[in-house]
């Protein structure tokens, strides 16, 4: 059973929802700013695809819960 599925079946978070756990556990609290790619390995790090991801990260700054700076 792939990863995906198996996070379905057992009702996992979904990207977005882990994504926005680790902004407020783990980042927030330090008041820096963080680069994408290491929220994006983090998710990966437990199972999400890259593209998951991502999509959890361009939703959340769409939805104004994030904000890019360069």
């Amino acid at each position: 059973m792939d990863d995906q599925l198996r996070r379905r079946s057992v009702g996992a978070p979904a990207a977005r929802s882990l994504l926005l756990t680790i902004l407020g556990e783990y980042v927030l609290p330090r008041g820096e700013a963080v680069w994408q790619e290491t929220l994006v390995a983090a998710l990966v790090s437990v199972g999400y695809t890259q593209h998951a991801a991502r999509q959890a990260l361009a939703r959340s700054v769409r939805d104004g819960w994030l904000s890019t700076s360069r």
